[in-house]
């Protein structure tokens, strides 16, 4: 093979390289802000008293598992994404509550505070 054959092969081999790293950058999808994922940590306290409130059933509406505060009146939900999400609170003598927030990394810890229910 003379000098001019092995460099327009080279050429066509590096080029093929570059083909195919091109295409694998556009199969293999970019992470962005939106697709980072939180974890949402929570107190639940008495409205009244300020007091921690343990045992509040705490639903995130679209999220498979309820999760229970502790006997410090904390919850967290791990892998949350950046975006809107509505929490459900329900808790023996309370108020039924719905909270709405978005969830960003500078917003990923939450008080909620429950009124004592009318019954």
């Amino acid at each position: 093979m003379n000098f001019h054959a092995m460099v327009k092969t080279i050429i066509t081999l590096v080029g093929i390289a570059f083909l195919f790293a091109g295409i694998s950058a556009f199969a293999s999808p970019n992470l962005s802000a939106d697709d980072e994922e939180f974890t949402l940590s929570g107190l639940v306290l008495d409205a009244e008293s300020n007091e921690p409130i343990a045992g509040v059933l705490v639903s995130m509406v679209g999220h498979q598992e309820n999760i229970e505060t502790d006997s410090d009146g904390l919850f967290s939900f791990a892998n949350v994404s950046e975006g809107e999400h509505t929490l459900v609170f329900q808790a023996s003598g309370y108020e039924y509550t719905e909270l709405e927030l978005y969830v960003t990394e500078d917003q990923a810890e939450i008080k909620v505070f429950l009124n004592k229910s009318e019954k």
